[in-house]
């Protein structure tokens, strides 16, 4: 299965990496002075969250096979299956989506509606072939240019 890696816009970096930075920045001074108890816990709590922040960063991704559009945000995945696919529509902001689960690095995803109300926006890098590879599959599904 090909993996399409997720666009990233700058301010998605900013967000993600701003307040782990500035944890570390702010806790290091403090952590020398902290009784041993504390200190782990403050540790633990800095080195969970870094971790979760950096496999959401690099771990982004969708991949297809002949059944299921498979989508991975870090710890995170799902999946779609490609029949229940209607429509593939090019959010003008990532404000236009009303899906929950959103396994997008991108502020201008690709909106794939599925079933009758369901949606996933996706932010593959290229977009063009991540389209074509869906197509291959259900080639009824629409492409709507909004």
């Amino acid at each position: 299965m090909k993996k399409y890696y997720s666009k990233v816009d700058r301010w998605v970096a900013v967000v993600l990496w701003g307040p782990v930075l500035l944890c570390w920045g702010i806790c290091a001074p403090i952590l020398s002075g902290m009784t041993t108890g504390n200190f782990w816990l403050v540790m633990i709590t800095l080195i969970v969250s870094t971790a979760l922040i950096i496999s959401i960063f690099f771990n982004t991704y969708y991949s297809l096979d002949n059944q299921y559009l498979y989508w991975q945000k870090g710890p995170f995945g799902g999946k779609v299956s490609l029949d229940s696919i209607r429509s593939i529509k090019k959010a003008k902001s990532s404000r236009e989506i009303s899906s929950v689960v959103k396994p997008i690095l991108s502020s201008k995803p690709l909106l794939i509606r599925y079933n009758k109300y369901d949606e996933i926006p996706v932010s593959p890098q290229d977009e063009n072939k991540f389209i074509e590879a869906i197509q291959k599959n259900n080639q009824e599904i629409e492409i709507l240019n909004d």
